[in-house]
């Protein structure tokens, strides 16, 4: 199944899968394929940059989630 199959089947799928590209992107780097979130970004339509202004905004939250640890 390709990424952009999801938005055909259901919004809130796709919206939680890329979501969780992002979280392992920004917790677990080393588990991250290389290239994977612009590539499911592309797939989606989404802008470059849209994306990179949510990778920002993963940075501060990166900060909160280890002041909470």
């Amino acid at each position: 199944m390709r990424f952009g199959e999801f938005a055909e089947v259901s919004g809130e799928s796709t919206a939680l899968y890329f979501g969780r590209l992002f979280a392992i992107e920004m917790l677990q780097p080393d588990l991250c394929v290389p290239g994977a979130l612009d590539h499911a970004a592309a797939e989606l339509g989404l802008n470059e940059e849209l994306v990179a202004r949510v990778r920002a905004e993963a940075g501060r939250a990166r900060e909160l989630i280890r002041a909470l640890e």
